[in-house]
């Protein structure tokens, strides 16, 4: 069983990974490790009292997480995703510290064309309206990026339930 790795948060923004970081963002997208020793930063309008409730933020860039999400996860899957610093600023210049860049470092063909939904958008871009993933496509992973659709995150079960059991929020999971 697969899911859909998607986030969530309080109000509608998102935090924008800066133009001024040494690595290009599109570098995250492509499932390779990154060589990186750099705070990376993030950019939002403010700083909200409630942010560092959250494990996951949404991002235009490679996702932000929380440190209990790297705790968690470094161990288990140290072949499968990197962690980097980040820091976010606000535009009173406010920052903030305990939140990581996320690299998933697999990115796999796992779109079961005959079963979804697919149409071509006129960017040549695909539109996804109904995503099945192909049985046993991610294995041995446990979370990828859809090779496909990279803005897609594909989890498997286990990664499902240790995030569950973890109690880890900011984020919702759509089986597949």
């Amino acid at each position: 069983m697969y899911f859909k790795f998607s986030d969530f948060y309080k109000r509608d923004v998102y935090f924008r990974y800066a133009d001024s970081n040494v690595v290009e963002q599109g570098n995250f997208d492509n499932g390779v490790k990154i060589k990186q020793s750099e705070v990376l930063y993030y950019n939002v309008d403010k700083i909200d009292s409630y942010l560092t409730s959250y494990d996951v933020l949404p991002t235009f860039g490679p996702r932000l997480v929380s440190t209990k999400f790297k705790e968690i996860f470094e161990d288990i899957n140290e072949k499968e995703i990197q962690f980097f610093p980040a820091i976010i600023r606000d535009s009173k210049d406010y920052t903030i510290e305990g939140f990581y860049t996320l690299n998933i470092l697999h990115c796999i063909p796992c779109l079961d064309f005959t079963k979804s939904i697919v149409k071509k958008t006129s960017y040549g871009g695909l539109r996804i309206d109904e995503l099945h993933i192909l049985p046993n496509s991610l294995d041995p992973y446990n979370i990828v990026r859809m090779e496909e659709h990279r803005s897609f995150i594909i989890v498997t079960q286990k990664f499902k339930q240790i995030c569950e059991h973890h109690k880890l929020k900011g984020f919702y999971f759509k089986e597949i």
